[in-house]
């Protein structure tokens, strides 16, 4: 009679376990592995801009890099800027990029709008974000610029900012 009581407390415990477990989302990760980085690319500006208009992707100026690669390679790309995101709703930014005159594509993790770069509440501070890209990316030319969006924000502006890509090769 014990061991069929125990045996049934730990089958309860298990399938209780597996419910709660089977209700959470589990993260993807991915992985990509590169050698050396063949070459890095800066921008930077130190005249503040004010995004404008709410709710569209509009292009951080002098942002834009073309990078030229004769190998396929990870693209890797870091944005740092002092922001200042106010009056409700939060700020965004992405960093996309266009091989050979391809369609536009947002670099990993695509997080769109989902990613607060800024919300409102303090005055101004320094944010970044890093991102690469989901595969290797072939020999080619490779654009890329950063985007930024007032998500239902009444202001957002950077000042400062400076964009850091690298080519990495396998």
């Amino acid at each position: 009679m014990r061991l069929s009581k125990r045996l049934a407390v730990v089958v309860g415990t298990t399938v209780a376990a597996l419910a709660v477990l089977a209700g959470v989302a589990t993260a993807v990760t991915s992985y990509r592995v590169g050698g050396v980085t063949a070459r890095q690319y800066f921008a930077t500006s130190d005249t503040a801009w004010a995004v404008p208009g709410p709710n569209t992707w509009q292009t951080v100026p002098a942002t834009g890099i073309v990078a030229v690669t004769n190998t396929r390679t990870v693209l890797t790309a870091r944005f740092s800027a002092e922001s200042l995101c106010q009056g409700g709703g939060w700020c965004s930014v992405r960093i996309i990029y266009s091989v050979n005159g391809g369609a536009w594509t947002e670099l990993a993790p695509q997080s769109g709008t989902d990613y607060a770069f800024d919300s409102d509440g303090d005055l101004w501070d320094q944010h970044s974000v890093e991102r690469s890209s989901a595969a290797y990316l072939p020999a080619g030319t490779i654009r890329l610029v950063v985007q930024a969006m007032r998500v239902s924000a009444a202001s957002f502006r950077l000042d400062d900012y400076h964009l850091a890509v690298g080519t990495v090769v396998p």
